[in-house]
């Protein structure tokens, strides 16, 4: 059997088992207490920064999704218009709080479903963190849950995989969930984008100008504008695996999503260079 070994450092999620249960046991008491609905959704949107920036947002989409999923089809980014569609070749996935396995069936049928309609395929054989940094997440949440890992380019053609995923899932009688994975604006001196200068009005831009937009995007299931964004006001940097969530939801049964949560990475650590994050999820 052939396992993915972690790609990440420590840095960006913990090494064990044990730090894992312990920041997930925290993020689902915080978001208990704050009346957070769990489970129901069909597919959820979530980021990737390291967990100490983005974790607890990222559990909220997360435990969004049914726990007693068979299988999640975690779809991550980081891929420029016209590049391919990347699956994970692995049987398996080591993640500090157990073995994920891959949930071969569903990837083969997707791949030949893909090939059959024009889209590139290659294997995604390089570290990337917008997929790794979910499995654990995804092992808490769905224990039992088999995976299929994929990232998607930025272009129109992305919501048509998540259409065609959830159509195979629901012809192998799956219970399937899809999680996207997004970080917003990357926004000052570090990233080479600073339309609105530096300081609270800048902070004040991204997350009422350019943050907001995308996110009310996603919630209405609009992907044409959700890509818009991201191309164009770089308000999303994998907003091809958002379009995907919203083509599985939208041939799940959902009709919209809801925002839950949002901030920034300069809540934690202010800076002029920092980060947006949101949590979406589609109910039917």
């Amino acid at each position: 059997m052939r396992t993915r070994k972690r790609g990440l450092p420590a840095g960006w999620y913990p090494d064990a088992a044990a730090e894992v249960a312990r920041l997930v046991r925290g993020w689902e008491e915080e978001a208990r207490r704050q009346e957070a609905a769990g489970g129901g959704a069909v597919a959820a949107v979530a980021p990737h920064a390291g967990w100490y920036f983005s974790g607890a947002i990222a559990w909220l989409a997360v435990r969004s999704l049914d726990e007693g999923a068979e299988t999640v089809l975690v779809v991550g980014g980081h891929g420029a218009p016209g590049s391919p569609v990347r699956l994970a070749p692995e049987d398996a996935f080591e993640t500090p709080a157990g073995i994920l396995s891959a949930d071969a069936e569903l990837t083969r049928l997707l791949a030949d479903g893909l090939d059959a309609e024009g889209f590139a395929l290659a294997p995604d054989d390089r570290a990337d963190n917008t997929v790794e940094i979910q499995l654990p997440l995804v092992r808490e949440r769905c224990p039992k849950a088999r995976v299929v890992w994929l990232r998607v380019p930025n272009e129109s053609r992305s919501v048509r995989i998540g259409e065609l995923a959830a159509g195979l899932a629901r012809r192998l009688g799956r219970k399937a969930g899809l999680l996207a994975s997004t970080d917003l604006t990357h926004y000052g001196p570090n990233y080479g984008f600073e339309p609105a200068g530096q300081g609270r009005a800048a902070l004040n831009w991204v997350e009422r100008e350019n943050d907001r937009p995308v996110l009310e995007a996603m919630a209405r299931m609009d992907e044409a504008e959700v890509l818009r964004l991201g191309e164009e006001r770089g308000a999303a940097c994998s907003a091809g695996a958002a379009a995907a969530a919203i083509g599985f939801a939208r041939a799940s049964g959902a009709v919209s999503g809801s925002i839950l949560a949002y901030s920034t990475s300069a809540a934690l650590s202010p800076s002029d260079s920092f980060v947006g994050y949101g949590a979406v999820a589609y109910r039917p």
